[in-house]
């Protein structure tokens, strides 16, 4: 369980408990050299792997419209592989948002790696990248955040759910490495 410390948020004690999860997936996607066919292959397989699983459990517009982006996009650069779905179980909604919301972020900070592309195949593949930002996403999951109380049963699960979410993409990573 986490420890909110001097902050009263519970948003900055999510940010804060789930750091080294966060920044294990940061490194196993900064791994990854989505610009190569191969790369963005394997990015594509993997997130929708994780995302479809997401979906099954706390569905949105969002998740809907990032699942169909990279179907469409792994069609083009590998139209004969295969996703086989993780399994996740249930998870709290607003972790399911704050990871949603978050790869969103995640995915513009990405797009310059993908858009310099010497493959016209993956820089065909633009619909995942090309899905617009929500301007409101992000806003509407930390003020959410921000109403939950530290410390409270909510938090707990909120936070065990992040973590599970982090491990579903890092492990999934990591095995198809």
């Amino acid at each position: 369980m986490m420890d909110g410390g001097a902050s009263e948020d519970f948003r900055f004690a999510l940010r804060a408990a789930t750091r080294g999860d966060h920044d294990r997936v940061d490194r196993l996607v900064t791994g990854l050299d989505i610009a190569t066919r191969a790369g963005f292959a394997r990015f594509a397989q993997v997130h929708l792997a994780c995302f479809r699983a997401v979906q099954d459990e706390a569905p949105s517009a969002t998740l809907a419209a990032m699942v169909s982006a990279l179907r469409a996009d792994l069609a083009k650069v590998a139209p004969a592989a295969r996703v086989s779905v993780a399994v996740l179980g249930p998870v709290d909604p607003l972790a399911a948002a704050y990871m949603v919301e978050g790869s969103r972020m995640g995915t513009r900070v990405l797009h310059g790696r993908w858009a310099a592309s010497k493959d016209a195949l993956v820089r065909a593949a633009d619909r995942y990248f090309g899905l617009p930002p929500d301007k409101g996403g992000w806003r509407a999951v930390t003020s959410a955040l921000g109403q939950v109380a530290i410390g409270s049963p909510r938090a707990a699960r909120i936070e065990a759910d992040t973590r599970r979410l982090f491990a579903l993409f890092a492990d999934r990573l990591e095995a198809e490495g």
